[in-house]
């Protein structure tokens, strides 16, 4: 049981942190926002949670760790599931909704799971536990992470490259868009023509940019839906076991 728990309480990390790092990203390399309105989008998440984590303790001591992780769980990977359909446009308070909601699908589980992981442990291994269980934890924070980023570096690459074969010069339709849109930019700005189209060039450039690492950031949380999904089924077999014995083995005498 202490094995499944932490196995669970990875996951759980390894989606959390990794959702930690994508969300910032998005709002501001993609969509302009600063460090501080960034920050502020995570901060109802993080009080909500510093709220729950005591009520999540009395709930526990009545029902029992599975009952909140399945809920907890549920909640966690439908809301992460919502990130995957960010776009260009999505509202800020959107984002907020699901980011605190998210938080407090995650303050269901993040105590009570290690709790009841803990709980089959002999007193006499209890601070060893707690280590291997914290070093797991952090661990799986790490590693989702790497590889969310990494997903999310590929993926963006991958649809770049499909941008790039749908959109290019051998396409008519595109250069006689891109001949319209450069004519008009060149007649705002006062430009050659010649100069609008290479501006109109690289503004659609940098739109499937964007749009591209929106698709790449889409395609991460996806994947930390996934650790969230197998966390949520694991938390079925979470049970309380009978309670281990807690004076250490004696050493057999040797005759």
């Amino acid at each position: 049981m202490f094995t499944l728990t932490t196995i669970i309480g990875s996951a759980i990390n390894l989606a959390m942190f990794g959702g930690m790092i994508l969300s910032p990203i998005y709002l501001q390399n993609i969509r302009g926002f600063t460090a501080f309105q960034s920050g502020l989008l995570m901060l109802p998440g993080a009080i909500l949670m510093g709220i729950m984590s005591p009520i999540s303790g009395a709930l526990f001591d009545r029902i029992g760790a599975r009952p909140l992780a399945v809920v907890g769980l549920i909640i966690t990977a439908l809301t992460t599931y919502q990130f995957s359909f960010l776009t260009s446009e999505t509202p800020y308070s959107h984002i907020l909704l699901l980011y605190t909601v998210r938080n407090f699908g995650i303050s269901m589980l993040m105590m009570t799971v290690q709790t009841a992981g803990l709980n089959q442990i002999p007193l006499y291994l209890s601070d060893h536990a707690t280590a291997m269980s914290n070093t797991m934890r952090q661990i799986a924070g790490s590693i989702g992470t790497a590889l969310l980023v990494t997903v999310m570096t590929s993926r963006s690459t991958v649809h770049m490259g499909d941008y790039a074969n749908t959109v290019n010069l051998a396409n008519p339709s595109v250069v006689e868009t891109l001949g319209t849109l450069g004519a008009g930019l060149a007649a705002m700005s006062g430009l050659p023509a010649s100069q609008g189209t290479a501006l109109a060039t690289q503004l659609v450039y940098g739109l499937a940019s964007q749009e591209a690492a929106i698709k790449g950031i889409n395609d991460a949380f996806l994947v930390a839906t996934l650790f969230s999904l197998l966390a949520l089924l694991l938390s079925f077999f979470i049970r309380r076991v009978r309670t281990p014995s807690t004076v250490p083995p004696k050493p057999i005498e040797e005759s």
